[in-house]
Order: C-alpha cells, then structure tokens, then sequence
C-alpha cells in the first residue's frame, strides 16, 4: 500500500507547498495522501489548451476537489501550440517547460516551500527510453531526482498500478486524459507497446531499469568532479591545449563538456 514518506526531514507541514493537480490518478493520489497527513497545499492546474472540452472538464474536476478539501487552487493557461511553434520544440517538451517556469513563478509569488508532483516509477522508465531515443547522453540515463530544485516527487517508488490499486482501496474519483491513448506521441507508443513486449521477453525489467538509473545517478558526482579537473587540465585562457586534451582518458567526453556550454 502506498504512504507518504520522505527522505528529506527539512519538508515541513507547517510550510506551503504547491501541488501539480491535473486531475489524473497519480496526481489525485499524492494529493489525498499529502492532504491526509496534514500538509499545507495549494493546488495548481495547468490547461495547456490542447483538448477543448475535455480540458475544461479537467479543470472543473480540480476546483471540485479542492472545494471539498478547502484546498485553494491556481488555474494556468497556456498557448501551448504556439510556443512549441516559436521555440522550434515538441508539444511535450513545450508543455514541460511552460508548466515548471510557471510553478516556480507561483511559488516565489505565494512564499510556498516545495512543489509537489505525481511522478512515479513508470514516468521514470518512459523517461529513460525517450531519453536513450532521443541521444541525451549519460546524464539522461539517470532517469528522474526524487527532488531537485524545490520540486519532490514522493510517488517516484511506485508502480502506475500500485497507485491505481490505492485509488481503488480509497474510492478517490480521477479523470482519465484522452491523450494518453494517442501512441503517435512517443512516451505513449514506449507506455502501450515497447514496455509490454519488454516485459514479456524479462519481467523484472523495470526493476532492473530503475536499478540501472539510480546506479548511474549515484556516480554522477563523481563523473562531475573528474570532468571540472581534466577541463581545467586543459583549457587555459579560453584555449583548448591539444596536447593535453588527448592524454585524457576520454578527451571527445572532455572536450564535449567544454563546448556543449558554448551552445555548439
């Protein structure tokens, strides 16, 4: 059965927090549990403006809920085509970057101490395989941090059917996004068909994904700390010491690292 714990002891009840409410089961479950062991929320929706009536049946549902949890709630609206448009980018990937750049206004806006969202076990491994596809490099086979920059994700442990079973148990009403079934958009097409036929061929193999992730973000700091001392081995004045750069263990991964931030 799913519980909130956490392993930071600094997330206080007393203080504020926002909470990603979309009205799904992930985020109706965190909301219950967080609501239940006394926490402080203000709920945020997001309407991306992507699924006419269906988006306003979301957001209906959402100030619903918080009504009958006294719970206040932020509804923010998004033209999410449009920038996806001008940034040159993907529906989702415009969809994530508006959302997050929004909740961390509205938390410094409301004094808030920490944004809580429904992210769990299956996100992760989507996310490891969109990123794998995708050629993210190393780093984005580290899946997703329980908590970074303000924002926790407590449910990361468990499985989608995990919090579905708890849904059930507590008899919490949810709203499903039509969306999700559209497997043209590529974390759909990883989440019905690619994981399913894995699964068949290796049954623990999310355990063993999620395994792999948290092993290669355990060594990331370590990878970090190695890679600032060979880029300061061999960069002087702005200037890439040829010489020094190919006595590196690995001088494409040094020197990857010292033009990527330049922006080529």
């Amino acid at each position: 059965m799913i519980s909130y714990s956490h392993h930071n002891q600094e997330v206080s009840k007393k203080n504020l927090h926002l909470i990603a409410l979309s009205g799904g089961s992930d985020s109706v479950v965190l909301f219950h549990l967080l609501k239940q062991n006394g926490f402080r929320l203000h709920a945020v929706h997001c309407n991306f403006l992507l699924r006419g009536e269906e988006s306003v049946r979301d957001m209906e549902f959402c100030q619903s809920l918080c009504e009958k949890w006294n719970t206040p709630i932020t509804i923010l609206t998004f033209q999410t085509k449009a920038y996806a448009e001008k940034h040159h980018v993907g529906i989702e990937m415009a969809a994530r970057k508006l959302r997050y750049d929004a909740f961390e206004k509205l938390r410094k806006q409301l004094h808030a101490d920490k944004i809580f969202v429904g992210t769990h076990q299956d996100d992760l491994i989507e996310t490891l395989f969109i990123n794998m596809l995708r050629s993210t490099g190393i780093e984005g086979l580290t899946g997703i941090a329980r908590e970074r920059n303000h924002i926790v994700r407590p449910l990361i442990d468990y499985s989608r059917s995990d919090i579905l079973a708890y849904a059930e148990q507590q008899q919490l009403s949810y709203i499903h996004d039509s969306s999700n079934d559209d497997e043209q958009i590529l974390r759909n097409a990883i989440r019905h068909r690619l994981i399913p036929t894995l699964l068949d061929i290796a049954p623990h193999a999310k355990t063993s994904l999620v395994n792999m992730a948290r092993n290669i973000s355990d060594v990331m700091p370590l990878l970090h700390q190695a890679t600032q001392k060979a880029i300061k081995d061999v960069l002087f004045d702005k200037k890439i010491d040829i010489c020094r750069l190919r006595q590196q263990p690995s001088p494409e991964w040094i020197l990857y690292n010292i033009l990527s931030p330049l922006g080529f």
